[in-house]
């Protein structure tokens, strides 16, 4: 956002050099890459190379402490796991249906309830306001950035449950607000700042939860068979929810002008109640653990003594 500013390279002299400025990270990615652990799970669980996962495992921790405990929790899940799963076994299968169901209903819940409409459109919605809009975009990259980064500190201690709940009722919260504030802001033209504040507000909230957690509940929920294909499939509701909302985003809000921000309400209102029905907390549980509470959820007779109290 910095450099597309006009008075760094956002010019049309210079907009081609701006474009190519993606090639740092994508380069840095590809030179550092090389040089990182293979997954421990992947070496235990689909090569059967226990030494090798346990170097990893080491390496990645620092620490032989929780090495062993870790390295066990990997075994037990390797001795109910199959050696893989096509995509047509992935959504047929009966243990994977409830995780499929959360993580699209988290993905697509976090695509349409508002974010994107601002990253994409804030300029534009804050230049009929706002002498300086570009500022204010460089405001709402700095907020993203800021609260995903706060996001990254609260997500082992507050859990990813309580984090998605909290950011969907705050994002359904600034949306009402902001349907409120936009409505009368014709007779109370003061209240522009509020409105800043309240899309400061959303980014803040999708930032501390469903934006990190969409996209890596998916590994907590599936085990290693199904997990390449669940990481996909959320990666195609994550880019697939972003294009339909910027495709419709101009003609939905030309048609219900202010009202627009009710439908994103209704989403993350949605998406809220059904993360505080259905998702079990991940932090700190292993695989098995959490397939258990899915199976009592089913109906599934459980194999152990675990209780189910995932949904409560």
């Amino acid at each position: 956002m910095v450099a597309g500013l006009e008075t760094v390279l956002g010019t049309e002299q210079y907009w081609a050099l701006m474009l190519s400025l993606s090639v740092i990270p994508a380069l840095t990615q590809y030179l550092v890459l090389p040089f990182c652990p293979e997954s421990p799970r992947y070496l235990l669980i689909n090569q059967g190379e226990e030494s090798k996962a346990e170097a990893a495992l080491l390496r990645l921790r620092g620490s032989s402490d929780k090495v062993f405990s870790e390295l066990e929790e990997m075994k037990e899940e390797a001795a109910h796991s199959q050696s893989g799963v096509t995509i047509h076994q992935f959504f047929k299968k009966r243990r994977y249906k409830q995780p499929i169901i959360i993580v699209l209903i988290i993905n697509l819940g976090s695509q349409l309830s508002g974010f994107n409409a601002i990253i994409n459109y804030s300029t534009r919605m804050f230049q009929a306001k706002f002498d300086q809009a570009k500022y204010l975009t460089l405001g709402v990259g700095a907020v993203n950035v800021i609260f995903t980064l706060v996001a990254f500190f609260l997500m082992e201690k507050a859990g990813r449950r309580r984090l998605l709940l909290t950011g969907f009722i705050s994002i359904a919260v600034c949306n009402l607000l902001m349907t409120i504030v936009d409505s009368v802001l014709h007779l109370v033209p003061e209240l522009r700042s509020l409105q800043v504040l309240l899309v400061f507000c959303l980014i803040s909230a999708y930032e501390l939860g469903p934006g990190p957690i969409s996209w890596f509940i998916a590994a907590e929920l599936f085990d290693q068979p199904g997990r390449p294909i669940a990481m996909a499939f959320t990666s195609m509701l994550n880019w697939g929810g972003k294009f339909v909302l910027a495709l419709l985003f101009p003609p939905l809000l030309k048609l219900c002008g202010e009202y627009i921000y009710l439908f994103f309400m209704a989403v993350a209102l949605a998406a809220f109640s059904f993360t505080w029905i259905r998702l079990p907390e991940t932090k700190g549980r292993t695989f098995d653990d959490i397939a258990e509470e899915f199976r009592g959820a089913e109906g599934i007779p459980l194999h152990n003594n675990i209780g189910f109290n995932t949904f409560t």
